[in-house]
């Protein structure tokens, strides 16, 4: 049986609820059907009460002259009334016939019984007895044939309402095959017809010998002109979704364009989501929510200029962070203008974590990023196992995000870091790593030799406005005729689009309208779900990505979010957000409905140049004071600069105390160059210099560590002679 279902996705009902509906094959039962049916009564001649009043008559006189006595009339009446209330009850009769049948058994059932026992008819006292009896039974009969007369009235006007939606039924396939007819298209029937405000569809059944759904396709221009398009392209026909039946096509013409209004982006969830799951971007015409599972894929959009590749950006880059187990990296070539709103609330103080866990805005800057996640995926790749890594908030997902990829990938000069990026690309999807990026053009002279590598890896393809159907078949071999109705070269609004991908549903949809005014609030609500990278592929990432908010590439990035938001430059943090420790250490705290701002605390921090942070520092005081002398000189400076960075640490925490390894790993996260080789046993060298040493810290398992106070006290100690 045909039936209408509409789709909604859970986090998006307020925008889909716009009366569109899919057509499908699936019967969806009424979990309220009541217990009678909707059968009209079947009025034939046995029923009429007329008719059978002389039978129940006769029958009671034989009864009474046989003398059978009155508990088998009984007895017979109450099977045959069961009998037929069943019987009606199972043909689907309506409540008021199942309730006539009942009478009906009954009041002869009642008549035999008391005509088993009594005389009713007397051929010696016709005017006495009999007449008495004969008007009795009239009485009995008369709303018996009252209701008879409804149920006949109502069964009269079910056979006409039938047939005239029949005929109705029969016109609109006559209509629906005319108009196919008239664009060439014959053999297609009519199977269900579903209307809302602003399209109405018809599910179609191909007749052996048809017109075939390629070549009804390929007369787009002609369905239009035969159902009257009310714009062009207006009259779409597709697989509908979840039939597996080749000979069934859907056939939907818009009323009006769904996508001459922009659609409002959704409120911000409730809870945080995972990449592991669909992520909605917009909508179809028909109301259908557009979404898609982003884990595992590279993604690719495609539009010209003022075609909505921002805008589409920006809701993906919204979808990405309402999940708690992705990270986003970026590559900002608009001087900050694409990243800058994201990263406002962190940029001004009112966050403890950015958007973005990276942000670069060079060619030469994108080197240091693909170089670490090539590290941090061969981190994941050797102390991993199985087919790929399991995402979670644990391990995240790593997305870079890249607008204007021409801008790198054209630019000869830049030529092997594209080339290390493609291989990101075909290399480290199983490790949880992705790129997802945007170009106004897919041709390889556009792009550069390695935008073919790209877009052939790309498992995403996302076609917003382009300008030839030549040019998406350069771009992803993919000819005009495989988009079925959707031609984006005649996409008219901001931000409609198509995607190129398994199982996506062939058909345009508009991506929902996110202002950059509405971006930094969001971007603070989803601050607190941010995860961070795990320690050990945070250490494979190497110094670019330790001291990526120390640089002057990021101030500046962040010097300019702060100034479009029109507040002064604060964050809370002065070089790094927290790391996977300092997440370990801070109590539960609850999804923030608007930011806020609190009191402004610094994480810890590498030491300055003066302290000597140059890795080259022991060979040039060994060149100055000679080999023993130029150690001596430079463990004792080691020595105060893990004082210093020990104590920031613990002043970020909170902490009065911190097992060895614990603090290890956190001096490792800060400067890998510096900190990175350190162990217990030079750890502990480095710093009893100045009378600070390893203690039992207590507790449940009692762990050696270092003390604050300790710490402080050295620092402020002179160093004895190392």
């Amino acid at each position: 049986m045909l039936s209408i279902a509409g789709r909604a996705n859970r986090d998006t009902k307020q925008a889909a609820a716009t009366g569109g509906r899919q057509i499908t094959l699936a019967d969806v039962p009424d979990p309220k059907e009541p217990v009678f049916g909707t059968e009209e009564w079947d009025a034939g001649a046995w029923t009429n009460p007329v008719l059978a009043a002389p039978v129940v008559y006769v029958v009671g006189g034989i009864s009474y002259m046989t003398g059978i006595g009155w508990g088998w009339p009984a007895i017979a009446g109450a099977v045959l009334t069961a009998s037929f209330a069943g019987a009606a009850i199972n043909r689907g009769i309506k409540k008021l016939g199942v309730m006539y049948t009942s009478a009906s058994v009954l009041a002869a059932t009642a008549w035999t019984t008391y005509a088993a026992r009594v005389p009713t008819f007397d051929i010696f006292d016709l005017g006495g007895t009999t007449l008495t009896h004969l008007i009795a039974l009239g009485v009995i009969t008369l709303p018996l044939l009252v209701v008879w007369s409804m149920l006949v009235r109502d069964a009269g006007r079910a056979r006409v309402t039938a047939y005239q939606k029949a005929r109705a039924v029969e016109a609109r396939r006559d209509a629906w095959s005319e108009s196919l007819a008239a664009a060439g298209v014959k053999g297609w029937t009519l199977q269900k017809e579903s209307k809302s405000e602003i399209a109405v569809s018809a599910l179609m059944r191909i007749a052996p010998g048809g017109t075939t759904f390629a070549d009804a396709r390929s007369r787009r221009d002609a369905l239009d002109i035969a159902f009257r398009a009310p714009f062009p392209g207006a009259v779409r026909v597709e697989r509908p979704q979840g039939i597996k039946d080749v000979s069934i096509v859907l056939i939907t013409k818009a009323l009006k364009s769904a996508f001459a209004e922009p659609i409002p982006m959704p409120p911000v969830v409730d809870e945080p989501r995972s990449i592991l799951d669909p992520l909605d971007d917009g909508l179809h015409e028909d109301g259908e929510v557009g979404a898609r599972v982003h884990a595992y894929q590279t993604v690719a959009t495609i539009g010209r200029r003022d075609a909505g590749k921002s805008g589409l950006t920006n809701v993906r880059i919204d979808r990405y962070l309402s999940c708690k187990d992705v990270i986003l990296w970026g590559v900002d070539f608009k001087k900050g203008r694409f990243t800058a709103p994201w990263l406002a609330p962190y940029a001004v103080g009112d966050v403890e974590a950015p958007a973005f866990d990276w942000v670069v805005s060079t060619p030469q800057a994108v080197r240091d990023m693909v170089d670490a996640l090539h590290r941090i995926g061969d981190h994941r790749a050797e102390h991993g196992s199985g087919d790929k890594v399991a995402v979670s908030a644990a391990t995240p997902a790593i997305r870079l995000i890249i607008d204007e990829i021409a801008d790198l990938t054209g630019n000869h000069a830049f030529a092997e870091v594209a080339r290390r990026l493609a291989r990101v690309v075909s290399k480290l999807r199983s490790e949880g790593i992705d790129i997802d990026f945007a170009t106004q053009r897919g041709t390889g002279s556009f792009l550069g030799d390695v935008g073919r590598d790209l877009l052939s890896q790309s498992t995403i393809v996302d076609l917003l406005q382009v300008d030839s159907a030549t040019e998406i078949y350069n771009a992803i071999t993919v000819p005009s005729a495989t988009l079925e109705f959707v031609d984006p070269t005649r996409f008219e609004e901001a931000g409609t689009v198509v995607t190129l991908a398994k199982k996506a549903r062939m058909a345009a949809r508009r991506a929902y309208y996110l202002t950059t005014d509405a971006i930094p609030a969001r971007s603070a609500q989803y601050s607190t779900w941010r995860p961070v990278l795990e320690p050990g592929a945070a250490a494979a990432a190497g110094p670019a990505y330790a001291r990526r908010w120390s640089t002057p590439e990021a101030r500046a990035l962040l010097v300019k979010a702060a100034r479009d938001a029109g507040r002064d430059f604060a964050p809370r943090h002065a070089t790094n957000p927290p790391t996977a420790a300092d997440r370990q250490e801070e109590p539960a705290r609850e999804h923030a409905t608007t930011a806020t701002t609190t009191t402004t605390s610094t994480t810890a921090t590498a030491p300055t140049a003066t302290e000597g942070d140059d890795l080259g520092l022991r060979d040039d005081l060994i060149d100055d004071h000679g080999n023993t002398d130029g150690n001596r000189k430079y463990v004792l400076i080691l020595g105060r600069m893990i004082l210093h960075a020990a104590r920031s640490i613990m002043d970020d925490r909170g902490a009065t105390a911190l097992p060895t390894r614990d603090l290890i790993d956190a001096l490792a996260v800060i400067d890998p160059d510096k900190f990175g080789d350190l162990t217990p046993k030079s750890l502990a060298a480095a710093v009893k210099h100045y009378g600070v040493s390893s203690t039992q810290l207590g507790g449940a398992k009692n762990p050696k560590g270092y003390r604050r106070a300790d710490i402080a006290e050295g620092i402020n100690r002179s160093p004895d002679d190392a």
